[in-house]
């Protein structure tokens, strides 16, 4: 199992690595942001929930730029299992995260 997943680390490119656990670390504090919102939210009435719109926004952005750097590497390495459904969420959730900004 250990010398599969490091097999499999060595196969994939190192740049589209970093920057898609870099995406992961933002779309995680944006996340983790919403929660914090979200809790103060329900035990104080007066909280505000206008940054809620923004910060899912950003959430999105980011989860859909890790997406996109899955279809960079399906791309690069030629793997067509799921890239047209990949594609089409990423696409998506572009689009939601503009949308919800707007």
């Amino acid at each position: 199992m250990t010398s599969k997943l490091q097999g499999n680390f060595r196969n994939k490119n190192k740049y589209l690595l970093t920057l898609k656990v870099l995406f992961n670390a933002v779309a995680l504090f944006f996340s983790l942001q919403i929660i914090y919102l979200s809790v103060s939210a329900l035990s104080s009435p007066n909280a505000e929930n206008g940054v809620t719109g923004p910060m899912l926004s950003g959430l999105l952005f980011f989860l859909a730029l890790s997406n996109a750097m899955n279809l960079i590497e399906m791309k690069m390495t030629k793997e067509k299992k799921h890239f047209k459904l990949l594609l089409i969420v990423t696409g998506c959730m572009f689009f939601v995260s503009i949308y919800i900004l707007l």
